[in-house]
């Protein structure tokens, strides 16, 4: 069984937007563990590794609206960086839905009814932060799409080309690194405000350990499989 949504961390307490943004790399890092161990070819079952992660990503992301779609009606000023990453985002949701076709046939479907309402939860949760009423939570989730969302799904490419081989099809990332420095610039001229800082660090946070999460719950599922 799958465990339930963990509270919400405590907020990040860092002084600059350059902080925040260390600090939500090193949680996704630590949270792409089991693709990358998969990767590598040390884990178990890196096939269901993939199907896990790629089923569970679009349970995630795979309806609309997306992040995207809720972050540019609160932000407005950020018009065109939004509309870059949402180009970038669909791109990979259609590969994803490739993806699908693909791993549909390996995934292992014991638990998956409770499986799936733990990620429709979180879900819930980042639609949530992307709709925040509290001034600068929506841009502290946008900062972390643009910041960890390319290096998950790099992780998963990698993690699939092993485990499928030639049936693999790559991914090719439109992400651009300016569209996340243009990001970094909004998100610094609110962060001298405490109140905005707190907001844009808890959106940030809690949007990246969404991901991790969501990966914690692929390790849980393999676990349960190799008892």
């Amino acid at each position: 069984m799958p465990a339930a949504v963990p509270s919400p961390a405590t907020p990040l307490e860092v002084t600059d937007v350059h902080g925040l943004l260390c600090a939500i790399e090193n949680t996704a890092r630590a949270g792409r563990v089991p693709l990358v161990t998969a990767a590598h070819g040390q884990s178990a079952d890196p096939v269901a590794i993939v199907a896990d992660t790629v089923h569970f990503l679009m349970v995630l992301h795979g309806e609309l609206p997306s992040v995207f779609d809720l972050v540019a009606q609160a932000l407005p000023e950020l018009t065109d960086p939004i509309a870059s990453g949402a180009g970038a985002f669909a791109a990979d949701r259609e590969w994803l839905t490739r993806l699908v076709v693909l791993t549909g046939p390996r995934l292992d479907l014991t638990g998956i009814s409770d499986a799936e309402t733990t990620v429709r939860a979180l879900r819930d949760a980042l639609l949530t932060l992307a709709t925040s009423s509290r001034d600068g939570c929506a841009l502290g989730t946008l900062l972390t799409v643009f910041a960890t969302w390319s290096d998950l799904v790099d992780a998963l490419d990698t993690a699939g080309t092993l485990a499928f081989s030639a049936r693999w099809p790559s991914r090719k990332s439109i992400w651009s690194a300016e569209t996340l420095d243009t990001i970094l610039t909004a998100a610094e001229a609110l962060y001298a405000e405490r109140p905005r800082a707190r907001a844009i660090a808890f959106g940030a946070q809690q949007c990246g350990l969404l991901h991790q999460q969501l990966l914690e719950l692929v390790s849980a599922r393999a676990a349960s499989r190799s008892i």
